[in-house]
């Protein structure tokens, strides 16, 4: 892979990351406007669960602030590990 793709993977990874802290933000101070049974949780067109009880939104917010910490790093090392000059 040359340097050009390289610097889009990153870019790429990088933007993914960022919309899932955008995710966790927005779920996070969601709040109580659950209609019904529970809230639908989607994330890039994909739904992740249709049905998501009040009380397990804020895992689901943890677990996308996790995931962009993860993606995160991923982005930052592939500096290292595709060695982008």
């Amino acid at each position: 892979m040359n340097s050009t793709g390289r610097w889009i993977l990153c870019v790429f990874v990088a933007s993914i990351s960022i919309l899932m802290v955008v995710k966790g933000i927005d779920l996070w101070s969601f709040g109580t406007k659950v209609d019904g049974d529970g809230v639908g949780i989607h994330f890039l067109g994909l739904e992740i669960n249709d049905n998501v009880p009040e009380a397990s939104i804020q895992n689901y917010a943890l677990g996308f602030f996790i995931a962009s910490i993860d993606f995160n790093c991923f982005s930052s090392c592939q500096e290292n590990f595709c060695k982008i000059k």
